[in-house]
């Protein structure tokens, strides 16, 4: 075979993939109160695979279940450059949480405020395929 050949063999699929991947719009889970849960599909399936977790300003610890499958916590402060929370948070508060196993965790954190606007707490499933099952519940440290 030749290479246009190939480009002919291969080029449907590349626009295929291409297609799908553009009408696949990012959904994320929002959390307003202090305790919930659900499950966050693989980053390449249909549906939700990140989950945006209740925030206010302050101490306080995240008491997370999983249930099944991995997790990652992310703390993230604002970043006026991009308009997004991509900065890592104040007083070199560590940044990332991996959460490998079923089990209980309970990570204390800081939620603080970089130009005016409150740092992010958000779950992400870090898997392509498989599902994760979550639940979590904020308590005030004082």
């Amino acid at each position: 075979m030749n290479w246009g050949v190939y480009a002919a063999i291969f080029a449907p699929v590349v626009i295929i993939i291409a297609v799908a991947f553009y009408t696949n719009t990012f959904r994320v889970m929002m959390f307003k109160e202090s305790e919930g849960g659900g499950v966050l599909a693989g980053q390449l399936k249909r549906g939700v695979s990140c989950a945006m977790l209740s925030n206010p300003k302050g101490v306080h610890t995240y008491i997370i279940n999983v249930k099944k499958g991995q997790l990652r916590l992310n703390h993230s402060s604002y970043n006026p450059d991009g308009a997004t929370w991509s900065l890592p948070p104040a007083n070199r508060a560590q940044q990332h949480f991996d959460l490998v196993k079923a089990g209980t965790y309970n990570i204390t954190i800081h939620i603080g405020e970089s130009y005016e606007k409150t740092d992010r707490i958000e779950l992400v499933n870090p898997k392509i395929w498989d599902s994760v099952e979550f639940s979590y519940k904020l308590e005030s440290v004082n």
